[in-house]
């Protein structure tokens, strides 16, 4: 148990503590198929990006970051770009 004794004495003393998480908030910039885009805003044939190595603005910044937070657009975007590659193959 980390705290098992009462602290009942003063002085007390507290301090503020900010988390820090080291997370990506970049990636590549993808469209609604999770092409990955060029610079130009291009789709670059056969590049594809899901979670956070796709450009999920939607998330915040790491300051705000919430583990697994991304979880369900890395899921959703995977899917669409494997559906879009199986669309590719035909």
């Amino acid at each position: 148990v980390l705290f098992d004794r009462k602290i009942e004495t003063p002085p007390f003393w507290g301090i503020e503590q900010d988390i820090v998480v080291a997370t990506s908030k970049g990636g590549a910039k993808i469209n609604p198929r999770s092409q990955v885009l060029d610079r130009d805003g291009e789709v670059i044939p056969g590049l594809y990006a899901a979670g956070e190595a796709a450009f999920f603005p939607i998330h915040g910044n790491g300051s705000e970051h919430i583990v697994g937070g991304c979880n369900s657009s890395s899921g959703c975007m995977g899917r669409i770009a494997a559906r879009s590659v199986a669309e590719e193959a035909v």
